[in-house]
């Protein structure tokens, strides 16, 4: 039989454990411990399974609870809203229930008091006065007072003298014996003073009073949730939940809520405005809220700065090469625009008329060319004749080009037959065409019209000089056959030689074309040796011809004998 009760009593006492509830003692110690004690043992006799054990830690001293967590020592904590949101932050303990005080409120904020014979009736009036409060992190007794003067636009720690007197009844006392202008105690505090038959509660003055019809103290800021019952993070769910079935158990009057100044528990409510009330005012586990340190910001994000100086340091090595780039295009540039200057001065210098044109069009011409037109600028040459072939009058000469035989086709014609001698006509002056393709450009030809009018005139003048003295000698060849024909063919050989200068003529062109491609640096040496051969060539045939004629009748020429071949 003892055995069969041995065997139903042991699960309780290996489940049963020690269960430890910590309080913040705002009044100190042992006040807290008689206040609370009623309330553990309520929680005792309803969960008699459990052994329930009650601490309490001055709210200095919270440094010590966070270690009795860490140390799994600690269950349960009772505490007021500020230090239970650093408790969460930092420990991960999480509320389960929130404290409903007198008149069945689960709320409270800051009442701001002061005497009604000082001159403050304004919270900006407040800027420069005396201001008292509870504690640094008392939050009904200064933070949520706080929060409202730095709304107002002034921070009291720095524009007023703050003073903490420990407790909120010695705030109540410094108000009233005008050692302090204001003083920030927690909401229900006048009203339970009033109650007890405190005096002189009529002499003081609400600043800022909120008037709501769901809250029946006087009031002067928004509304936090009451105190919570919070667990640790190592504390088992299903503890938690009888524990807080229990606490739900507690009415008002009960010895527990009599004893602790409360009157019942109720599902926990929203802690957030909390959190933003300490972020604001950089408080607790938020005093170092929004500043990021050297080290953390490292810490944090080490890969993405590991990135981000990859990527400088490429930024770094393209910037510098990028400099380098400029600079060497720069330095390009300068020296091609110095050619460029160059050949423009080339350009203009010549005598002959000079253009260039892409698919037909003109797009750059010297200034002889645009003087011959009578035209000041090539848009507006263009704007007059969009093809420089329409000028190119028709003859029958077939070394002629024409728009009326060749039109767009004349280009191509010079390209193709690169050694003929090709002539053109306008407005009455004849020209030696040349035309050269520009590797530069696709589709760019430069051309060179030469004024060759004189020699062409020349030429038809001495065509008809040399006719005259055939028939002349013709007429006169019986009569002076030896000395006339001697005089005759003196003057032949004079008309001969002053008709040679046309191949001379060409020469210069020749020449002319030659230096105009050096000075464009834009010939072909193949085409460069063989007009220089072609040139020596006719001024050797024409050396040898004057020569022949000039010595043919010479009276002192001397006979010589020779042997006719078979």
């Amino acid at each position: 039989m003892k055995k069969l009760l041995l065997l139903f009593v042991l699960p309780l006492f290996v489940y049963a454990k020690e269960v430890t509830i910590a309080v913040i003692a705002i009044h100190g110690l042992q006040t807290a411990l008689k206040e609370w004690q009623p309330t553990i043992d309520h929680i005792q006799k309803a969960l008699p399974q459990h052994q329930f054990k009650l601490v309490a830690y001055k709210p200095t001293e919270v440094f010590r609870l966070k270690d009795a967590i860490d140390a799994k020592s600690v269950d349960f904590v009772i505490t007021q809203p500020a230090i239970y949101i650093e408790l969460e932050l930092e420990k991960g303990v999480s509320k389960i229930l929130t404290m409903i005080k007198h008149l069945g409120i689960a709320q409270f904020g800051s009442v701001l008091i002061t005497h009604k014979k000082s001159q403050i009736t304004q919270l900006k009036q407040i800027k420069g006065k005396t201001v008292s409060a509870v504690a640094p992190l008392g939050f009904g007794g200064w933070l949520i007072g706080y929060e409202i003067l730095l709304k107002e636009g002034f921070d009291p720690l720095k524009d007023a003298r703050v003073t903490f007197e420990g407790t909120q009844i010695n705030v109540v006392r410094a108000v009233l014996n005008q050692q302090s202008s204001v003083g920030v105690i927690r909401t229900g505090l006048l009203e339970k003073l009033q109650k007890k038959g405190f005096k002189g509660l009529e002499q003081l003055r609400v600043l800022n009073p909120q008037i709501r019809n769901d809250f029946p103290f006087k009031l002067s800021s928004p509304l936090y949730p009451e105190w919570a019952l919070a667990k640790s993070l190592d504390t088992p769910h299903p503890l938690a939940v009888e524990v807080a079935k229990a606490f739900l158990t507690i009415t008002k009057d009960s010895k527990a809520a009599q004893s602790a100044s409360y009157e019942s528990w109720t599902v926990p409510y929203d802690y957030q405005p909390v959190h933003e009330l300490m972020q604001n005012l950089r408080v607790g586990p938020y005093k170092d809220y929004g500043k990021v340190t050297i080290a953390a910001f490292i810490s944090e994000y080490r890969y993405l700065l590991t990135v981000v100086s990859m990527l400088f340091v490429l930024l770094i090595v393209f910037l510098i090469y990028n400099r380098y780039m400029n600079k060497k295009l720069y330095t390009e540039r300068e020296l091609k625009n110095k050619a460029l200057n160059e050949q423009e001065t080339i350009f203009d210098l010549q005598v002959s008329l000079l253009f260039v044109i892409k698919n037909h069009k003109l797009i750059h011409a010297n200034k002889a060319f645009l003087r011959f037109f009578g035209v000041t600028s090539i848009e507006t040459f263009n704007k007059q004749h969009p093809l420089i072939i329409e000028f190119f009058e028709y003859q029958e000469d077939s070394s002629y080009l024409s728009t009326k035989l060749h039109g767009k086709q004349w280009i191509d014609l010079l390209l193709n037959n690169p050694k003929e001698h090709y002539k053109v006509k306008i407005n009455k002056t004849i020209f030696a065409i040349n035309l050269k393709e520009l590797s530069a450009e696709e589709g760019s030809y430069i051309v060179m019209l030469s004024d060759i009018t004189y020699l062409e005139d020349s030429k038809v003048y001495l065509e008809s000089q040399i006719a005259l003295a055939k028939e002349e000698i013709r007429e006169k060849e019986k009569e002076l056959f030896q000395q006339s024909k001697q005089a005759a063919m003196g003057g032949l050989i004079g008309i001969i030689a002053h008709q040679l200068k046309q191949p001379l003529s060409v020469i210069s062109t020749l020449n002319n074309n030659l230096l105009l491609d050096i000075g464009l640096d834009n010939y072909d040496p193949q085409d460069f040796h063989q007009k220089i051969e072609l040139s020596n060539q006719n001024i050797f045939i024409m050396s040898s011809t004057i020569d022949d004629f000039r010595t043919f009748f010479s009276p002192n020429k001397r006979a010589a004998s020779f042997l006719l071949d078979h």
